[in-house]
C-alpha cells in the first residue's frame, strides 16, 4: 500500500493535492450548507406548524368558551323551565287536593245535616208521643180524679146520712 501511495504521490504534486483536498473541503462545505438550509427551510415549516397550533389551540379555547357561556345559558334556561313547570304541576296538585278536601267536606256536611235532622225528626216524634202519652195521662187523671170525688162525695154523703141517722 505504500508503494501505491509512493507511487500516487509521484504522480500527483503538492499542489494538486492540496487543490483536491480544498475540492473536497469546497464538496463537503457545499453538502453542509445545502444541509443547512434544508434543516433551516425544515425549521421554518416547523416554527409555521407551530403557529397553526397555537392558532389552532386558541381557536379551539375561543370556542369552548363560547361553548361553556352557551351551555350555562342554557342550563340556566333549562332551570328555569323546570322550575316553572314544577310550580305548575305544584299548583295543580294544590288545586286538586284542596278541591277534593272540599268535596270530602261537604259530602261530611251533608251526612251530619242528614243526621242532624233524624235526630231532630226522632226528638220531634219523641215529643209527639209525649204529648199523646200527657193526653192519656191526663183522661185517665181526669177519670182518677172524678172517681175519687165521687167517692169522696160517696163517703161524706154516708157519713152525713150516718149522723143523720137514715143510714
Amino acid at each position: 500500500m505504500d508503494t501505491f501511495i509512493d507511487k500516487l504521490a509521484q504522480k500527483f504534486s503538492a499542489q494538486d493535492m492540496i487543490r483536491a483536498n480544498l475540492a473536497a473541503e469546497a464538496k463537503e462545505t457545499k453538502k453542509l450548507r445545502e444541509k443547512m438550509e434544508s434543516y433551516e427551510s425544515l425549521l421554518q415549516e416547523m416554527r409555521q406548524i407551530n403557529l397553526k397550533n397555537m392558532e389552532s389551540a386558541e381557536r379551539v379555547n375561543q370556542l369552548l368558551q363560547e361553548s361553556e357561556h352557551v351551555d350555562k345559558e342554557f342550563l340556566q334556561e333549562m332551570f328555569a323551565k323546570t322550575d316553572e313547570a314544577i310550580h305548575t304541576e305544584n299548583v295543580k296538585v294544590y288545586r286538586n287536593v284542596q278541591a277534593a278536601v272540599s268535596n270530602a267536606l261537604e259530602d261530611q256536611t251533608k251526612l251530619l245535616i242528614e243526621e242532624q235532622q233524624k235526630q231532630i225528626e226522632k226528638q220531634h216524634e219523641l215529643i209527639a208521643e209525649q204529648g199523646r202519652i200527657s193526653k192519656k195521662r191526663g183522661a185517665f187523671l181526669k177519670a182518677m180524679v172524678v172517681l175519687i170525688f165521687l167517692g169522696v162525695a160517696a163517703d161524706i154523703t154516708l157519713h152525713v146520712l150516718g149522723i143523720l141517722g137514715i143510714f
